[in-house]
């Protein structure tokens, strides 16, 4: 007699499967790193006179309102809204009570040798200001904020690589959030220009454990060197250089003479002591 595949005798039962989604290969290639988070929740009016960031800004509101200028453009935003502010963006805050937000920094780097890649921005040119925020749910973004923060007590190998994988989901979380016309090609190409970048993966999976030449990897995709670079420009916001497997000998021994293979040069952490970083949910 034929026993079912789910009969009491068996040792366990499939509740649910999961298998991975065809999509964007565009992580594959950049990954955002965490830099540090702030928690500001204000006493009196103060005001954060006008600065820029060399990182992105990430700020998410818990309680509002929230007063800055951004560029030349004033705005004020409610609480369960998510701002970003590009690398270069100048912005002044006017915190006044009950104002009670959480600040993140982030860089994008290049996945593999960690290459910093200051070109690369989340939304296109020409997305107005007053489309760069947006509502977010509590229940999906702050634990992630607070799983950053509690790892700040922690003192191991393994708590930069914890942050960083918090800080990606929580990056491409943000990008879903937004329409995907508002941004940048990278993070949203065509089909055409998701083609290459599969081509691209393709190759440079193919040289994980030597180097490639520029030449070599653009002949290998039957493209010419200045073709390669032109594309590579305008999806990911650089050269195919920076890029793992495609490495000149003079630069690599160059990263080994500096000493700085495999460092960051993000500051430290900083996470205001003072504050439980964020409220029960």
């Amino acid at each position: 007699m034929h026993r079912s595949a789910f009969s009491e005798e068996d040792p366990f039962t499939r509740l649910r499967s999961a298998f991975r989604k065809e999509g964007s290969l565009h992580a594959g290639l950049v990954r955002p790193v965490f830099s540090r988070c702030e928690r500001v929740r204000p006493k009196k009016d103060f005001l954060f006179h006008l600065h820029q960031h060399h990182e992105f800004e990430i700020i998410f509101i818990i309680r509002g309102p929230y007063h800055y200028r951004h560029n030349d453009e004033c705005f004020r935003l409610p609480k369960n809204t998510v701002l970003i502010l590009e690398p270069g963006d100048w912005h002044q805050d006017r915190c006044r009570p009950p104002l009670d937000y959480a600040a993140i920094l982030c860089t994008l780097r290049s996945r593999g040798d960690g290459k910093h890649l200051p070109s690369l921005r989340f939304f296109r040119e020409d997305t107005p200001l007053s489309r760069r925020y947006v509502t977010f749910k509590a229940s999906i973004f702050l634990p992630l904020l607070e799983k950053i923060a509690q790892e700040t007590q922690v003192n191991d190998a393994f708590t930069a690589n914890l942050q960083d994988t918090f800080m990606e989901e929580l990056f491409w979380r943000l990008a879903r959030s937004f329409d995907p016309k508002l941004l940048s090609s990278w993070l949203a190409p065509s089909a055409s220009k998701e083609q290459f970048l599969a081509r691209l993966s393709s190759a440079m999976a193919r040289h994980t454990h030597h180097s490639i030449s520029v030449p070599k990897l653009a002949h290998s995709l039957g493209l010419s060197q200045r073709s390669l670079s032109l594309r590579c420009a305008s999806l990911l916001g650089d050269s195919p250089a920076p890029f793992p497997a495609v490495q000149n000998r003079a630069g690599a021994e160059a990263s080994c003479r500096n000493g700085d293979v495999g460092q960051r040069s993000e500051p430290p952490t900083r996470i205001c002591q003072s504050l439980p970083f964020l409220p029960r949910l």
